[in-house]
């Protein structure tokens, strides 16, 4: 495992087995075990070089990093509907995380006007995690939950770009690139267990119940070419180019219930503890059997094509004695989603969401330079947000450790936004900034998601008609030079962000009345402050950071006293680096200091869930030579 990659034990066995061999040749890995992690840690070694070949240049850049680490997240979580709880459940997540990775890159410049580049990097991540849930239900029934997951994914990216200057054309310069990606993920033997017990039947035993094996795998490959033209014009510059991407992905899974064979009465089976109750021996006629229970609607494949050009240019002039820039332009995009799924409307009947459009998505941008340290910034924009892979499918997964399903929606639709902004800046000094901006979005088709309230709530997507963001963010970065020479040593960035936001929603299902709400996901606000401080005599490096954003909506409900509400939380961070010696550097950083709680509750004021981690601590010691 720490290797992020299943060394075989948890791979699906003989697709040929019925139901009983099958349960006999499955690990009986069930039981978790508790034991005291070691403490986290992480690798980097980076190299690079620039080395002459005559008149030309060869350059490389190679480097590799591992990082593994323990994480417990402790959650409680209620559900209520119509005023009454219909869940209340605690628990724990341990979660172990390797993540490796390497690139190479090389480049080789020639004749002083030519640079080609071959980029690769590979990115190797699993997750091995264990979750314990105990509760009761609206059925008085008491319950005990346990899930055993294991997830890995490999990502490998690579691209063949060049750049040529070409001073007989009128100096034009090009750039194009070919670029590959494939990544594959892949959740074997996902096993689930539920126990469970009237209230009441205080000394009775927990009874088996829903008890489930699995095994997915992701396939997602994509290809892509793009070319750019620049041709200078006197002071202005003429830019366009083209880019073409296709991509394709293959999901299945396979999915299996332990139960006991229709008409069998070895009810003792089902009350052994979950060391011992699916132990080879208790497969066969008359006992458990692995039923397969996935559907078409588990499994989904899909494609994308995207074709896109665009022309700009960027125009620098003087008008009255003053100084201007433009730069604007248009990009023209045809694309194509189809996602082979199954129907919205008909049960197990397949369904193609297809989804194409071509969209011109102007863009213009006005400068006034007032002088060298203050400009006036004007900007229009349109621009899109497509639904992914996974929205448009209609395959259902339903999450024990937090007892909420999702599936997709195969009807939905890309968003539009058309974008306004307007911004004021000055530079004090070398790398100061103060910056006033007010922004407007007015956005058609957002996608949001969609809580469904039920015993077991579940999560989908859908398009609201009409909405639009708006406000104003205030950016800052100033040294503290003017209370002396030492103190400009000391430093301060932050940026403070206030978004009102107004999506339409009707009134009842199916009404012309239109009421307004907050966007899903968006804060009203954002906060965000850096302190630096770098000590000249010793080196050290003090860095405080804080942030904080206000409650934002998380789910849209059924009904609105029913949406879940993230309640706003702040965050604080901070590191010290001190030089040992020549190259040697050490660093301490401690991450969000005070441990806050991630808490969610529902617009009416009930808890919905709460989600504690705690502070993490880290010591990392960086050579350079």
């Amino acid at each position: 495992d720490w290797t992020g990659f299943d060394d075989g034990t948890r791979a699906y066995p003989n697709t040929s087995m019925n139901g009983y061999d099958l349960g006999k040749s499955l690990p009986n890995n069930w039981t978790q075990r508790a034991s005291r992690a070691p403490l986290n840690g992480s690798f980097n070694l980076s190299v690079g070089d620039a080395l002459p070949i005559g008149d030309d240049q060869f350059g490389y850049v190679a480097a590799l990093s591992y990082r593994n680490g323990f994480q417990r997240t402790e959650s409680e979580t209620d559900y209520f509907r119509t005023g009454s709880r219909i869940l209340e459940a605690s628990g724990t997540r341990d979660q172990y995380t390797v993540l490796w990775g390497g690139l190479v890159d090389v480049s080789f410049k020639f004749s002083g006007l030519h640079k080609l580049s071959l980029k690769n990097s590979y990115n190797q991540t699993a997750e091995d995690k264990l979750s314990f849930i105990t509760g009761v239900d609206e059925n008085e029934q008491v319950f005990r939950t346990q899930v055993t997951e294991w997830d890995q994914r490999s990502l490998h990216v690579a691209s063949l770009s060049g750049e040529h200057k070409l001073p007989a054309l009128a100096g034009l310069d090009v750039q194009w690139k070919g670029g590959y990606t494939s990544s594959i993920a892949r959740e074997p033997d996902r096993k689930t267990a539920v126990y469970s017990k009237n209230v009441a039947s205080v000394n009775d035993p927990f009874i088996k119940g829903l008890t489930d094996r699995s095994w997915s795998d992701l396939r997602e490959f994509s290809r892509n070419a793009s070319i750019d033209f620049t041709l200078p014009i006197e002071e202005a510059k003429l830019k366009f180019g083209m880019l073409a991407e296709g991509k394709k992905r293959d999901y299945d899974i396979k999915f299996f219930v332990a139960e006991l064979e229709r008409g069998s009465r070895a009810f003792e089976l089902t009350i052994l503890p979950i060391d011992s109750i699916f132990m080879p021996q208790n497969f066969g006629p008359g006992k458990f059997v692995m039923s397969r229970l996935d559907n078409p609607r588990d499994k989904y494949t899909a494609e994308q094509t995207l074709y896109a050009g665009y022309a700009m240019v960027d125009i620098p002039f003087t008008f009255v004695e003053q100084n201007f820039r433009f730069v604007g332009g248009a990009r023209l995009e045809n694309s194509e989603q189809l996602v082979n799924t199954i129907s919205p409307f008909v049960t197990d009947e397949p369904y193609v969401a297809r989804l194409k459009k071509v969209d011109v998505l102007p863009s213009l941008n006005f400068t006034y330079i007032i002088n060298e340290n203050m400009n006036l910034r004007l900007a229009y924009s349109q621009s899109v947000n497509r639904p992914e892979f996974r929205e448009l499918a209609s395959f259902y997964f339903y999450d024990y450790s937090i007892y909420e399903g999702t599936y997709g929606n195969p009807l939905l639709q890309r968003a539009l936004s058309k974008n306004y902004d307007i911004r004021f800046e000055i530079f004090p000094g070398v790398g100061e900034l103060a910056a006033i901006s007010y922004f407007n979005k007015n956005i058609s088709g957002a996608i949001e998601q969609q809580l469904i309230i039920s015993s077991n709530p579940e999560r989908t997507w859908f398009n609201s008609p009409r909405g639009k963001n708006y406000g104003w963010e205030f950016e800052v970065r100033k040294s503290f030079d003017f209370l002396g020479e030492y103190f400009s040593n000391i430093s301060i960035t932050g940026n403070y962000t206030r978004i009102f936001s107004a999506i339409e929603y009707p009134t009842f299902f199916g009404a012309r009345e239109f009421a307004t709400r907050e966007m899903q996901g968006q804060s009203p606000y954002m906060l965000n402050v850096s302190l630096l401080f770098r000590e000249p005599s010793f080196g050290t490096t003090i860095n405080l950071l804080y942030n904080e954003f206000g409650e934002r909506l998380d789910a849209v409900a059924d009904t609105r006293e029913q949406d879940v509400i993230e309640q706003a939380r702040g965050v604080f961070d901070a590191s010290i680096t001190q030089p040992i010696m020549d190259g040697l550097e050490m660093k301490f950083t401690a991450k969000d200091v005070g441990a806050s709680l991630k808490k969610f509750k529902t617009r009416e004021g009930n808890p919905y869930r709460t989600l504690f981690q705690g502070t993490t601590y880290s010591l990392q010691a960086s050579l350079t030579f």
